[in-house]
């Protein structure tokens, strides 16, 4: 196991991140890594067409949430 006290409870309701930095680090750097090479593909692939068959505020929608959220978890760091 990466992170045995996460697993077996004796965190003490800390998460993961607090726990066992260096394995949260290494699982972001690969999740960051994977979609990177989906976006590659999907560009090599030419299917930004997909996003046309979204309408105008489904995509503003989701941008301005993604802003959001961004946003509110960045309030707490300050």
């Amino acid at each position: 196991e990466e992170c045995p006290a996460y697993y077996d409870g004796t965190g003490g309701g800390s998460n993961q991140s607090e726990l066992c930095p260096e394995a949260y680090a290494r699982l972001a750097i690969l999740t960051a890594f994977l979609v990177g090479i989906v976006q590659v593909g999907a560009s090599m692939a030419q299917l930004g067409f997909i996003v046309s068959f979204l309408g105008h505020p489904v995509i503003s929608g989701f941008t301005s949430a993604a802003a959001f959220l961004i946003g509110l978890t960045q309030v707490g760091r300050y």
